[in-house]
């Protein structure tokens, strides 16, 4: 019996399945929210059922919501969803205030909740502005105005190099700039750190500020039956999950066990990985931007992104910047924090949803 005490107290027993321990917490976190998205669905979709038919008239609320536009020469394509209570059909379609000439994929009426996509033949201009509007079968009117006209670009080699070359630029780059503050910052006296850490923690508020806001202009552009704000929240309760899986897949110095990675060593990864969730909404934005022609303007919004973001490796490297850390560690910092943004720009270069835009800021 002794000898068993003595062979449990000299190996003791592993945290069995501590791996899976972890997913079943994240299971159980988004269980409730799977099962919410589910009750929403729903009631969306059978509202009429459950609370009975509303006293106005389904022709008075009916909605149509812009989700995309591409432009190739000589050819306006539009993607719409119906957001009201019942459904809709396009009977005109009218560009720069003349009415032209669609087909509709499918043709007729549209269910709700359901999307419907027209081709349009028209000369566009590039540089110049745009405006469409679409007329029910009612005499409804749902505009999207475009302000500078540019070729929506197709899935290729040069354009995914183009939009990597941009998030190049706009996160990875100013990521490592900020990192080559390290050797100076761990010169700074006590004084100095303290004014430094505060620094970092403005810089993370703004950084929260400036999503909610975004996030928020956002959510006002997803169609109203798609509630933006529910988008936001889920992506802000995603984006903690992540983060929490993050930091307990990290072992801790607390731990005791030696060559341990520091609790500042962690927080920096932390730092990392959350500013790199930023970025990629940052990432999305631009290549939006470039779709809808704002970046044909000039290189001015890369620019200013490029100037917000070194401040974002100065956040990073601020909690190890007195102690020897070793390059692999600031290099695997550098693409958490700055290689989303490539990502991101590819995928609002090709892909942009307003739904989508609002869930990742």
């Amino acid at each position: 019996m002794s000898e068993m005490a003595v062979n449990h107290a000299e190996h003791p027993p592993q945290a069995a399945g501590a791996g899976g321990g972890l997913w079943r917490t994240c299971a159980w976190g988004l269980l409730p929210l799977v099962l919410l998205a589910g009750l929403v669905y729903y009631v969306m979709t059978s509202g009429e059922n459950i609370l009975g038919r509303s006293p106005v008239s389904q022709d008075a609320l009916q909605k149509l919501e812009f989700q995309r536009v591409v432009l190739r020469p000589n050819r306006i394509l539009l993607q719409a969803i119906n957001t009201g209570p019942g459904p809709v059909a396009v009977a005109q379609v009218t560009v720069n205030d003349a009415i032209w000439s669609f087909t509709a994929e499918p043709a007729g009426e549209v269910a709700r909740l359901g999307r419907v996509r027209l081709s349009v033949p028209y000369p566009w201009h590039a540089e110049e502005p745009i405006r469409i509007a679409l007329i029910t079968s009612v005499g409804m009117k749902f505009e999207k105005t475009i302000e500078v006209a540019v070729e929506t670009p197709e899935m290729g080699m040069a354009s995914v190099g183009y939009f990597s070359l941009i998030g190049i630029y706009v996160g990875v780059i100013p990521v490592f700039l900020g990192l080559l503050w390290k050797p100076f910052l761990g010169r700074l006296g006590p004084g100095a750190m303290s004014f430094l850490i505060s620094f970092t923690v403005g810089v993370l508020l703004a950084l929260g500020v400036d999503v909610m806001a975004e996030a928020a202009e956002a959510a006002g552009r997803v169609g109203s039956s798609l509630r933006g704000g529910g988008m936001v929240t889920l992506g802000f309760l995603a984006g903690l999950l992540v983060l929490g899986g993050v930091e307990q897949s990290v072992p801790r110095a607390a731990s005791g066990e030696e060559g341990g990675p520091s609790r500042k060593l962690v927080l920096a990864y932390l730092i990392s990985v959350g500013i790199g969730l930023h970025n990629f909404g940052e990432g999305v934005a631009i290549g939006s931007a470039y779709v809808v022609g704002n970046v044909a303007l000039g290189a001015l919004l890369i620019v200013g992104f490029m100037i917000h973001n070194v401040t974002e490796g100065i956040a990073i490297v601020a909690p190890v910047a007195q102690r020897r850390v070793a390059l692999s560690h600031l290099a695997w910092m550098c693409v958490l924090a700055g290689a989303p943004t490539i990502a991101g720009a590819v995928l609002g270069g090709f892909a942009y949803y307003d739904s989508f835009a609002a869930l990742f800021f």
